[in-house]
């Protein structure tokens, strides 16, 4: 069985429909926790009208915010109630769309994998200020986990998983998180919040003295060019978002031409392409000769890429 959690705040998120949607054939059971941060939670909608709430597999809970790690505690609280036999947790956020690779994943490669093995960890690309540029692909450690009874987050901000020790494995899948592509002032709300509840790296004072229409033009210099193509599911939120932001995108994009006049900024592309594939790549080398003897795995290893 498969479960994902999900946290919400009470500030729109325009990629929840095709996240849900993403994962709807993926996943059992959603479990939600909206926070209680508003009387009406403007995502609800989103929820109540996925393919997912139709079919009820989704549970929610509704209680005040209090940091991500108890936010997302109470996810873990709802799966406990059902009692479910050795279920496997999916990390769900608002902000990312995934692709078929992920039911390959979880239907095909999951069933397989030995007992002792207790976490996943997977890529996800992190696109940065329009949906033409990323900054990395990120390692997304713990995106699925066996649950076990004393699993638990711990820290309110940045929080770590515990109880769930054995082994971990990292498989070449990679999923689209457009965070840092909403306009500059959303994303620095979010980061005033993980601020707020006492993120060691990101002081309110700090942040105070940032322009927040403006502060993310410094990462103009590290940009990578997306040559490849987005979700079908995410394709329509991001043309209407590129013609709300049309202004803001144009200037980010001459931002960017202007810093690549620098032949340092070009190399350091080059090689940070090259980085982000190459990992990926091992990944999916390392998944072959793991799963060398399972014909069913390798197919759906081969499909992650889909």
């Amino acid at each position: 069985m498969v479960i994902a959690v999900l946290i919400m705040s009470d500030r729109e998120e325009p990629f929840l429909p095709a996240c849900l949607e993403s994962v709807a054939d993926a996943v059992d059971l959603v479990a939600v926790n909206d926070n209680g941060s508003a009387e009406e939670n403007p995502n609800m909608e989103a929820v109540i009208s996925s393919r997912l709430y139709r079919a009820k597999k989704v549970r929610i809970d509704k209680s005040p915010f209090r940091g991500f790690g108890p936010a997302r505690n109470k996810c873990l609280d709802l799966v406990f109630d059902l009692r479910p036999k050795t279920p496997w947790i999916l990390m769900l956020d608002c902000d990312e769309v995934h692709t078929w690779g992920l039911t390959a994943l979880t239907r095909g490669i999951l069933p397989r994998i030995s007992e002792k093995t207790v976490g996943i960890d997977v890529y996800t690309r992190q696109f940065m200020r329009t949906f033409d540029y990323y900054t990395t692909v990120e390692i997304r450690r713990n995106f699925l986990f066996r649950l076990q009874p004393e699993t638990r987050w711990e820290g309110a901000v940045r929080e770590d998983l515990v109880g769930a020790e054995g082994r971990r494995i990292r498989l070449p899948y990679t999923f689209f998180h457009y965070g840092g592509a909403m306009p500059p002032r959303a994303v620095f709300d979010k980061l005033k919040t993980f601020a707020r509840y006492g993120d060691p790296v990101l002081r309110m004072e700090d942040l105070e003295r940032l322009d927040p229409d403006r502060f993310l033009d410094g990462e103009s210099g590290r940009v990578l060019d997306f040559k490849g193509e987005h979700p079908p599911l995410a394709e329509a939120v991001i043309r209407l978002l590129k013609q709300e932001r049309e202004d803001d995108i144009r200037l980010f994009d001459s931002l960017v031409q202007k810093s690549r006049e620098d032949l340092r900024v070009r190399l350091n592309n080059v090689l940070s392409e090259l980085y982000f594939s190459s990992r990926v790549k091992w990944s999916f080398l390392q998944s072959l000769l793991l799963f060398w003897n399972n014909n069913r795995a390798l197919r759906s290893l081969g499909e992650l890429f889909s």
